[in-house]
């Protein structure tokens, strides 16, 4: 795919992607060797800095890809009140360490590890996956891995380290949203727990300063939780999710049972002149 093309679709795909995640800025020089193609807060307010990496090889060199990522760290890093003073923008968390986003086509194995060294939540990956039918084409971005240091595969984990009244609220969330569907999938991330239906994302739980905040995909402001009634609207928000999503499948697997599969131009099965 044109780095063009991918471009146009990047900002629907990351939404989708890192639940919560408002882009804010574009084409942000950082230094004189990597520019950031796009700027952007999570949930939490952290400054995102988006590197698309689809105008390199399709499978970036190690090197150059490593040494991208640990100059626009070092740069976010150094210049975060400069940063925070360009943006203007009061949701920004300068004293949150920057993240960097990679998204290519692909990744060679050797990025996965050497990026695994800048310790937890610096760094994430995305591969640009597209689907396609005779109707339409979808492109998607999938996290490649967990390149956080240490990260744990245990929703438990995440739990486990809540006070006792967060904990016991995100016990009863992970609970209900469990029961909407045993397909429905909970795992850990280095921000707290992604739901995702069949590989989509449904909605994500973070945790700041020992209070609970869920993300639903698309850039809604994230939703606080306090108290138990403070859940009802955001697990009706997520059932309304994956409400769309059966219906999506329902409709590409309608779609792909009504595909004939006949010759473009009709024709003896056996030619008689033989």
């Amino acid at each position: 795919m044109h780095a063009e093309s991918l471009r146009s679709q990047l900002e629907a795909g990351l939404r989708e992607a890192l639940p919560g995640i408002v882009i804010v800025d574009r084409d942000l020089a950082l230094g004189a060797r990597v520019d950031a193609d796009l700027v952007a807060l999570d949930g939490d307010g952290r400054l995102v800095l988006v590197l698309l990496l689809a105008g390199w090889e399709p499978l970036p060199g190690t090197d150059r890809v490593v040494l991208a990522t640990l100059d626009a760290l070092a740069w976010a890093r150094a210049q975060r009140e400069l940063v925070a003073r360009h943006l203007g923008d009061d949701r920004l968390r300068s004293e949150l360490d920057p993240r960097v986003v990679l998204v290519a086509e692909s990744f060679a194995p050797e990025v996965l590890e050497r990026l695994a060294c800048l310790g937890p939540g610096a760094v994430r990956l995305l591969e640009v996956r597209a689907l396609r039918s005779a109707g339409s084409c979808s492109t998607f971005l999938c996290p490649v891995g967990e390149v956080a240091a240490g990260a744990s595969d245990d929703p438990a984990d995440f739990l486990d380290g809540l006070d006792e009244d967060p904990r016991a609220l995100a016990n009863l969330l992970v609970s209900r949203l469990e029961r909407v569907d045993e397909e429905v999938e909970c795992a850990p991330d280095d921000r707290g727990l992604r739901f995702s239906f069949h590989g989509t994302p449904l909605c994500h739980l973070s945790a700041v300063g020992g209070h609970l905040r869920g993300h639903l995909p698309g850039g809604e402001a994230p939703m606080p939780f306090r108290k138990e009634g403070d859940l009802d609207g955001f697990v009706d928000a997520a059932l309304a999710r994956y409400v769309e999503l059966v219906e999506l499948d329902a409709a590409e697997d309608e779609e792909l049972a009504q595909v004939e599969l006949v010759p473009h131009t009709p024709r003896p099965l056996i030619d008689s002149a033989r």
